[in-house]
């Protein structure tokens, strides 16, 4: 049986008028069919225009072995200044990097859970000291109702003034990830 998760249970740092929408909407269908959503469950109007920006959306492989971006917001594009649409997890970070590392980890307890999880993390760039703090909301998807075979996340990403005014991928250059918070709603 899938548990439904409030909107309440999200934590006070969560900018609710963009999550919430999300996991409003994921609530109301696990309440209604009590089975995972699916891809073809919801549209845009579900989100709220607020989230689209912010939105990822990621197909993950049997174990979560592997995970490609489907659909990546423009709020992402604009601070990594590239759309990853299309690529994996393994080809978009350097392999030994304790992002890719992280990132594999979350996906694979959201496979094994099914259930929503919302995470806190900094990194600082290791020359220009700037920080970057995301805020992500991950919700489990499935075709089927029951195997985990997709995410729709929502992120929020702020950042530090960088010197040179132009945003970088820090992710790929910060030598740690620190997790501040990492709960399953």
């Amino acid at each position: 049986m899938i548990e439904a998760a409030r909107i309440e249970d999200l934590p006070s740092e969560a900018d609710k008028r963009v999550c919430g929408p999300a996991l409003v909407w994921w609530n109301g269908f696990i309440g209604r069919f009590s089975r995972l959503p699916g891809r073809a469950d919801f549209g845009p109007e579900d989100l709220t225009a607020r989230a689209l920006p912010h939105v990822i959306l990621c197909d993950i492989a049997p174990d979560a072995a592997t995970v490609r971006y489907r659909l990546v917001g423009t709020n992402h594009v604009n601070f990594t200044q590239r759309d990853f649409t299309g690529a994996t997890i393994d080809e978009l970070y350097p392999k030994g990097s304790p992002l890719l590392a992280y990132m594999k980890i979350l996906y694979r307890e959201l496979y094994e859970r099914k259930r929503p999880i919302w995470t806190i993390n900094k990194a600082k760039h290791p020359r220009v000291g700037t920080t970057v703090v995301m805020r992500r909301l991950m919700l489990p998807l499935s075709a089927d109702g029951v195997v985990v075979n997709m995410s729709l996340a929502i992120q929020t990403i702020d950042v530090d003034p960088f010197p040179d005014g132009k945003p970088i991928e820090i992710w790929q250059q910060s030598p740690k990830v620190d997790e501040l918070e990492r709960r399953f709603l």
